[in-house]
């Protein structure tokens, strides 16, 4: 039996912009997360994205008040080289990255602070709502001290076959289903599944709900939208080779990428890939 790719956790989720300064103000005054790594590095080889030529960005990684190394981020991008095109999928229930999840400790105190525009539904117990750009957020209240970044809704055509393909792939477990997203945005009721890592503290999951037949995810690396889901591991060359043996056909084998200026590392070693709806995903190398 081949074996899963050993994560030991999740980064990021990649939320491309059309303005960074925008959607910089929404994540940090709005929705109250807060700025920590700052990366816009010179054009390089855009190849492990899936570009055809030179790749930049301005960037900032966007945390919740557990801080940014003990939970997962938003990685807020937008991209320079090339330019940001096209929009998130119009219908909710397209196939890929989805909406990203919080948890907050009160809703009627968070749609106090929302402009009407960015509200699509608010119920009791759960909050639609879209950045600037459209892209999708899903809000639930809970026991925590503030807001906190706990999940990506992926939406799959079929439920059953993703949830084998990430548990197989990556070791993920099964949890109880959480409330729906899609639905909250308008998708028609259907299968779901709610997956994490065993042993992760954080919260965070991964939950997948049906896709509307024939979609796809928005494979384009520069599509405004939610375009890839980061894990860590401690071996991408080993993280590589299991990919591989599980059949998965990776953008390029893994690549170096510059960081920029203000990130003091000699270059980050990373591999995209898509899951079984054309969702992208990226492993990353952890920096020792």
């Amino acid at each position: 039996m081949t074996a899963a790719v050993d994560l030991a956790s999740v980064a990021h989720c990649n939320v491309n912009c059309t303005r960074l300064e925008r959607s910089l103000a929404f994540y940090r005054d709005t929705l109250g997360l807060g700025t920590s790594t700052h990366t816009n590095p010179e054009p390089q080889d855009g190849s492990g994205f899936g570009i055809d030529g030179p790749a930049a960005w301005d960037a900032w990684m966007m945390h919740d008040h557990r801080g940014p190394f003990s939970a997962p981020v938003v990685d807020l991008l937008e991209w320079l080289v090339p330019t940001p095109i096209g929009q998130p999928h119009d219908d909710p229930a397209g196939a890929g990255l989805a909406a990203l999840r919080f948890v907050v400790p009160s809703l009627a105190a968070f749609a106090e602070r929302l402009a009407p525009e960015h509200v699509v539904r608010a119920e009791p117990t759960s909050m639609a709502i879209v950045d600037p750009d459209g892209v999708r957020l899903f809000l639930t209240e809970g026991e925590v001290a503030s807001i906190e970044y706990r999940g990506v809704t992926v939406n799959c055509t079929d439920v059953a076959a993703s949830s084998e393909w990430y548990q197989r792939v990556f070791g993920l477990s099964v949890h109880e289903p959480a409330a729906a997203s899609g639905e909250a945005f308008g998708a028609p009721p259907g299968p779901k599944a709610r997956l994490a890592l065993p042993g992760w503290a954080d919260g965070f999951s991964i939950c997948l709900e049906q896709a509307t037949p024939g979609t796809r995810g928005l494979a384009e690396a520069n599509r405004v939208g939610i375009f890839r889901m980061a894990f860590i591991v401690t071996d991408i060359d080993e993280g590589h080779r299991r990919l591989v043996d599980h059949g998965v056909e990776c953008f390029s084998p893994p690549v170096t990428l510059d960081m920029g200026p203000e990130v003091p590392i000699d270059g980050l070693r990373a591999l995209f890939f898509p899951d079984p709806d054309g969702a992208c995903l990226e492993l990353i190398e952890s920096v020792r």
